[in-house]
């Protein structure tokens, strides 16, 4: 007979730290879970360790499971970079700036990185600045953009759901919907989401 009811059990072992070399795998403070196996571990028990703030804010993917960010796709042979802030995995194709091999020293992706609005790349120190205040909740904007879109009561422009830069001009997913740009959208309507992850959708035309 067990000492311990079954679901206090399952409890525990949902909430293990799965890192080889954790040393505390009960302690529940800052796991971060990964969307896809459903594991979690300490921030600080990653290889390299990650900062729970920025980590914690997305659909994070363990190493084992890491899918590029915008395409959802990660072939054996494709070569991908991983983001040095929210540890988010990209193809040297699927950001911004296209990249011909693996850019040297540390990297940070679009998000991390890029104005959401008008996407010029900002320097580190700024963005780390950004990402510390409690008021942008992880809304990163130039000089410009802040001065004309960041007020008192906070940001003025929607953020797509797709590719989590503003919209100006708004328009909603014809299945959930997401608010998202004009160009996130395939030509049902249908946000690039929906249609990358299935959500239930399937294109007529396939039909």
């Amino acid at each position: 007979m067990l000492d311990t009811p079954i679901d206090e059990l399952q409890n525990d072992i949902l909430y293990t730290c799965y890192s080889r070399t954790c040393k505390d795998v009960s302690n529940r403070n800052q796991l971060i879970f990964c969307v896809t196996c459903r594991r979690g571990f300490h921030s600080k028990c990653c290889d390299p360790p990650l900062k729970y703030d920025f980590v914690s804010y997305y659909e994070w993917q363990c190493n084992r499971c890491k899918l590029c960010a915008k395409c959802h796709v990660h072939e054996d042979d494709e070569i991908i970079v991983i983001c040095d802030c929210c540890d988010r995995a990209y193809h040297l194709g699927c950001t911004l700036e296209k990249y011909d091999e693996v850019p040297s020293g540390r990297w940070y992706c679009d998000e991390c990185s890029c104005c959401i609005v008008c996407t010029v790349r900002l320097d580190p120190k700024e963005v780390k600045r950004q990402r510390r205040a409690k008021n942008r909740l992880n809304i990163i904007t130039c000089t410009n953009c802040t001065k004309i879109y960041f007020q008192e009561d906070g940001f003025k422009l929607e953020i797509c759901d797709c590719c989590n830069f503003a919209i100006i001009d708004t328009i909603k997913c014809s299945f959930c919907n997401a608010i998202i740009h004009k160009e996130c959208v395939n030509g049902n309507g249908v946000c690039k989401n929906c249609e990358s992850l299935g959500n239930g959708y399937q294109d007529p035309n396939d039909v």
